[in-house]
């Protein structure tokens, strides 16, 4: 049981690894503005130390130009990392490994008689500037702090200052390893949440099908998505307010969950809504006339076969003529129709 506690800390910050599945683009976001807002104030840092220092013999500016560039390299990487979520990871890390570096570098080489005073403090700050795993984290400040504390054996001659540097970096390390955890911890639970909200907000509980909210927010994007035609599916279960009335509630989800996967699986989860009670809407992308018939056929024979019956209505419209409040309004017109012959027919009345 510890073990599995351990393990969920260290590779998923106490998330589940479905949560952090789920939250991996929302991390792949904000560390991609990260990066381009910490580039940014480090490089404009350096610069100005840069400038600073330039007029200054005793200085070497050197020291900042080097992670200016570096910084400056961040910048146009995270530009260039889009939707390349691995590229952005190991920017991440070299952009975490610069800082160290350069921490170590002031710590150590450019004072060698001076105890070490930046590394510390890079030490607490550099963790928490950007979300890794927290294994990732501690796996970096083990390495750096290793790194420095060989730095100072090689650089610093007086002893006092030598066991000062290595006792406190190993101090400092053992803190910004709690901290930089738990922060991490703290920032994916609220990711988790945000997560959470979000499917609330957008999704039906009972059909797990998108809801009218995602609807109508969806509803502006389909003519971009579409290259020649849009069509839309309204579809609308017969005999619901029957069936709750005489078998419960419980007879009447099953039905509407058996026409939402049914309709999903025609038509995929993404494009699939559920808009009121029984009324369901799928869209469908540059689909020829002859493979809707095809998936609408098979629609229509998945919940018969559970002993349902659907009211269906259809409309295409090209890409160039595109309405989409007229695609949708022709589509529930003809399912409405479809419908009141369906109740003419069967001689039944109500939904």
């Amino acid at each position: 049981m510890m073990y599995q506690k351990l393990k969920a800390i260290l590779l998923y910050a106490n998330a589940t690894p479905r949560e952090w599945a789920f939250i991996k683009p929302e991390i792949h976001r904000s560390n991609r503005t990260r990066l381009t807002v910490f580039s940014a104030v480090a490089a404009v840092f350096l610069l100005v130390m840069v400038l600073l220092t330039l007029p200054m013999p005793q200085y070497d500016s050197t020291n900042y130009l080097l992670p200016l560039m570096f910084c400056l390299a961040m910048l146009a990487g995270a530009r260039l990392a889009g939707n390349r979520p691995v590229l952005l990871n190991h920017l991440v890390v070299i952009f975490i490994a610069m800082l160290f570096a350069f921490a170590i570098n002031v710590s150590t080489l450019s004072n060698p008689t001076q105890t070490a005073g930046t590394f510390l403090a890079f030490l607490l700050a550099i963790p928490l500037l950007l979300i890794l795993r927290p294994i990732e984290n501690i796996g970096l400040i083990v390495l750096f702090e290793a790194v420095f504390s060989v730095a100072v054996l090689l650089v610093k001659d007086n002893p006092s200052i030598r066991y000062t540097d290595i006792v406190n970096g190993v101090i400092f390390a053992g803190v910004s390893m709690i901290i930089s955890t738990y922060m991490t911890c703290i920032t994916v639970e609220n990711f988790v949440i945000k997560d959470r909200m979000t499917h609330l907000a957008s999704f039906d509980q009972l059909t797990r099908l998108q809801n009218r909210n995602a609807y109508e927010l969806s509803l502006p994007g389909y003519p971009a998505r579409a290259a020649a035609s849009l069509s839309c599916i309204y579809l609308d279960a017969n005999g619901l307010h029957e069936l709750n009335n005489q078998k419960g509630h419980d007879a009447g989800d099953l039905m509407l969950q058996t026409v939402a996967t049914a309709l999903s699986g025609q038509f995929g989860s993404g494009d699939s809504f559920r808009v009121g009670g029984d009324e369901f809407i799928a869209f469908a992308a540059d689909v020829s006339p002859a493979e809707l018939d095809k998936k609408i056929a098979a629609l229509r024979r998945s919940v018969e076969k559970s002993g349902y019956h659907v009211s269906l209505g259809v409309s295409t419209q090209r890409v160039d003529s595109l309405d989409m409040y007229t695609l949708v309004k022709t589509a529930e017109k003809a399912m409405y129709q479809e419908k009141s012959e369906f109740y003419a027919a069967t001689g039944r009345t109500g939904r």
